[in-house]
């Protein structure tokens, strides 16, 4: 098979967008809605970390706490929060190494989720930001004592 043949040319103005131009568009319709999904990941991390205070799920049973912190992972870069990205990474590293929740993993949830609540609410973005900086130092010391 000839492709030549098979292959249909298509004139395509020089003023076109390309399709990295119209996903940039798109993306930035749609940044109006980032916080409010940033914080509907949030507030969903939250109440999973709550379950795992009140002693709702099983100590070896730590898959909700740990997919909602991943899930925020994954997403914060995209909607502008990359600080936030980096302390839900951090939380993911933690519970991946645990074999279940105890004292110490209840108190490295807390801390995590408290400091990403703490970077939507003061508007912290980078990695590089003054606060961000601080706050992912400090939880590294954090998490390391209490591994």
């Amino acid at each position: 098979i000839e492709l030549k043949k098979k292959a249909r040319i298509i004139d395509v103005p020089d003023d076109a967008e390309t399709p990295i131009q119209s996903a940039e568009r798109a993306l930035q319709e749609l940044k109006p809605s980032f916080d409010a999904w940033l914080k509907e990941l949030i507030a969903h991390l939250r109440e999973e970390s709550k379950k795992v205070e009140r002693g709702e799920l099983a100590p070896l049973s730590k898959t909700p706490l740990f997919r909602a912190a991943f899930d925020l992972q994954g997403q914060a870069a995209t909607y502008g929060f990359p600080s936030i990205g980096r302390v839900a990474e951090m939380l993911c590293d933690y519970l991946y190494g645990q074999a279940s929740l105890t004292a110490n993993g209840i108190a490295v949830t807390y801390q995590c989720v408290e400091s990403i609540s703490a970077m939507l609410r003061e508007d912290v973005h980078t990695v590089d930001d003054p606060t961000a900086a601080a706050l992912i130092e400090m939880l590294g010391v954090f998490i390391s004592q209490k591994s």
